[in-house]
């Protein structure tokens, strides 16, 4: 797959590169170790193609792990972001960021057409992309670009038709998004959610894990929160009617989503004991790492954020009692 020499030149890089990722989730967690879970390769006419699984390791909480697609080149270019250069003066090799480079984007289309992977470990599934039941197919002149607004993923938009998000940080198990999005906009014909046309999963020993989403491009919108506030902000006289629209597409949502047969993923489930034990533990190890990780790196916080994180560590914190 990759030989020792190019593999001590990411695992040397990849911190760095990490730290300058907003999806990046764990930036205030000094790394330990970072290991690959799983990878796969595919060959395009110009580079090669990493999907690589990441396991990272840290000082304090549980280890992590992150979907960091790469591709390798021979010579370096610009245009594309390095992640890591291989100092081999016979072959020299060039990391980059999947993302930015064409190669890899174009990668996904081809991959549209139904391509499984075989890994070490596993197997990177690519679902057909398909809308309305018939196969999606972009024109030649299509552009491709990585959006620069990224938050926990990231996305690729083909022209006017397609964006492709990239899950970041992975779990293993159903993707709440991808189920939500196939059957509200397929299954149930709900119409305020872009369609769903395809799906990417890697399935190993552990489960199954989403790793991509492809779906409908539905142009300059945004999410309810920016858009009430823009109206708030400019006091707009249309800012109640906007609510009056958000809450009655709020409730046929959720009218379409009480209606899911017992055969979906989706269909009620009643809540028990165990579900409200399982969250309360999950919330527990998240605000005990929350509380060191703010001590520890109290001192590198910017001015402006080190009195808020001193009262906050000043304050009384019994999360078993809350």
């Amino acid at each position: 797959m990759i030989d020792d020499l190019l593999w001590q030149a990411i695992a040397a890089g990849l911190p760095a590169y990490l730290d300058r990722q907003r999806w990046y989730a764990d930036k205030l967690r000094p790394i330990t170790e970072l290991s690959i879970v799983d990878l796969a390769t595919a060959e395009s006419s110009d580079c090669t193609i990493l999907l690589a699984l990441i396991g990272i390791d840290y000082e304090l909480g549980d280890a992590r792990r992150y979907f960091v697609p790469m591709t390798v080149h021979r010579e370096p270019t610009p245009e594309r972001a390095t992640i890591a250069w291989s100092d081999d003066q016979t072959h020299p090799r060039w990391v980059q960021d999947a993302i930015s480079d064409a190669s890899f984007r174009d990668f996904l289309i081809d991959a549209g057409a139904q391509l499984n992977l075989i890994g070490q470990h596993g197997t990177f599934v690519f679902e057909p992309w398909m809308l309305d039941g018939l196969p999606l197919l972009l024109g030649p002149a299509t552009q491709s670009n990585a959006m620069a607004f990224e938050q926990s993923n990231s996305s690729i938009t083909y022209g006017d038709q397609v964006i492709v998000k990239l899950y970041r940080r992975l779990e293993v198990g159903q993707n709440i998004e991808v189920d939500m999005n196939r059957y509200l906009g397929s299954e149930a014909g709900f119409p305020s959610v872009p369609k769903l046309i395809s799906a990417a999963t890697y399935r190993g020993e552990a489960g199954s894990i989403p790793l991509m989403l492809v779906q409908q491009h539905v142009g300059d919108h945004r999410d309810a929160w920016t858009a009430l506030t823009e109206l708030l902000r400019l006091k707009a006289s249309d800012s109640l009617e906007f609510v009056e629209r958000l809450g009655r597409v709020t409730g046929e949502m959720h009218v379409a989503l009480a209606a899911a047969p017992p055969s979906s993923v989706l269909s009620p489930q009643l809540i028990v004991p165990q579900d409200v034990v399982a969250w309360r533990e999950d919330f527990l190890r998240s605000a005990n790492e929350t509380d060191w990780i703010t001590g520890d790196r109290l001192r590198v916080l910017p001015t402006r954020s080190q009195q808020s994180a001193s009262e906050y560590l000043a304050s009384p914190r019994d999360w078993q009692e809350r």
